[in-house]
This record gives structure tokens, C-alpha cells and sequence, in this order.
């Protein structure tokens, strides 16, 4: 196994550790789960991939509150990795297009 396999596996396995013992249900999915998970997924996704999936973000009519979530001294990656954390709660959200 190559260090850099060893590494993403490890990630994953803390994250996942950490939504488990932070959750007070380990089979029920927050938030916090969610921005976990898409945290490691961003991490996974190419320069194109993460491209395209910030051009469909843009799309959500939520997009301009998660924005406005995010810290302004972010650098412009850092907003759109957190922006593609907050997109990953979108489901969980009450109202028309959420839960």
C-alpha cells in the first residue's frame, strides 16, 4: 500500500470516527457528517472535477447564503472547498428543495 493511499484511508477514518462519537445517533447523518464527508471528497476531486462541481453549486438557489457564510479573508480555494461543504448540507435543510 502506497503512502498516499495510506494517508487518504487514514483521513477517512478519522473523519468518520469523529461524526460517529460526535453524533448522539451513529446511524443518523448531521450536518457536521455531511461537510465531514464532502471535506474528503473535495480533497479527492481533480481541478476540472472540483471546476464543474462549484460552476452546478452556483446554480442552488442557496448559493449567495453559503457565500455570505463564508469567512471574506478565505483564499479563493478555501471558499469554494467550504462553499462545496455547506452545498453538502443543502438536503438536511428545511424548505421547498431540502428535507
Amino acid at each position: 500500500m502506497n503512502r498516499a493511499h495510506s494517508k487518504g484511508i487514514l483521513q477517512l477514518a478519522v473523519a468518520l470516527a469523529l461524526a460517529a462519537g460526535v453524533s448522539p445517533r451513529a446511524y443518523a447523518w448531521d450536518s457536521f457528517g455531511h461537510m465531514a464527508v464532502a471535506y474528503l471528497a473535495y480533497q479527492k476531486l481533480t481541478p476540472q472535477a472540483q471546476k464543474r462541481a462549484n460552476d452546478l453549486i452556483k446554480l442552488n438557489p442557496k448559493f449567495s447564503e453559503w457565500s455570505g457564510s463564508v469567512p471574506a479573508n478565505a483564499s479563493p480555494a478555501d471558499k469554494s472547498m467550504m462553499i462545496f461543504m455547506l452545498a453538502a448540507t443543502w438536503p438536511r435543510q428545511p424548505g421547498p428543495h431540502g428535507q
